[in-house]
């Protein structure tokens, strides 16, 4: 009975530690800090714009960006470098909506991964947010850019996430001093039990 405690034991202590939390791997996410912290404005901006903004137009938290960018300027947004593990799975989260109704010629939005445009959206009009997801892989050093354009009224941004998919391989990064605690307790206890059995088995 001991012998079959300490398995089980060990085998949530890896269970445990084959769970943990996934990294996030983007900075300022949010933008609580009220700004750009974090990203690099990129695109058009001459005319339009991409800015934090308040108020009432954030998906959560006190802050959102803000796009106005013209379609005869092109796209203009934010951008950032992430450190990732190459061949690593992830998952993009953003939520999205716009302020007023386009058609495919005057609004869009594009979530790139390395310049790949994941999903273009043209000509959509969400006056709520809604979330938008992707699955991506990891080349060991990304970059995530969000942009877009929309003349009439605004495309809105908020909880920008970039996390390790569900079982991708590599996805979470270097395992953090407690989870290699906690393999290490599990291979332990693993390790013991079956010492213990032998040694009953040759008595």
């Amino acid at each position: 009975m001991k012998n079959h405690l300490a398995i089980a034991a060990a085998a949530a202590l890896l269970l445990g530690a084959s769970h943990a939390a996934a990294a996030e791997f983007v900075t300022n996410g949010g933008f609580e800090t009220g700004d750009l912290t974090g990203w690099t404005q990129v695109g058009a901006n001459s005319h339009g714009y991409t800015q934090v903004t308040g108020g009432g137009v954030q998906y959560a938290g006190n802050h959102a960006i803000e796009e106005g960018n013209y379609s005869t300027e092109g796209f203009g947004g934010v951008s950032q470098a992430l450190n990732t593990v190459a061949n690593g799975v992830y998952q993009i989260s953003l939520f999205w909506a716009t302020s007023n109704s386009n058609d495919v010629n005057s609004q869009a939005l594009q979530v790139l991964w390395n310049g790949v445009d994941q999903a273009g959206i043209f000509g959509a009009a969400e006056h709520g947010y809604i979330q938008l997801l992707y699955t991506v892989t990891g080349a060991g050093h990304d970059t995530l850019t969000v942009q877009g354009f929309s003349d009439h009224g605004f495309n809105y941004v908020d909880d920008i996430s970039v996390t390790g998919a569900a079982n991708g391989p590599g996805a979470n990064g270097v395992p953090e001093p407690a989870t290699w605690a906690l393999l290490l307790s599990g291979f332990g206890l693993a390790g013991a039990t079956l010492r213990r059995r032998k040694a009953a088995m040759a008595a």
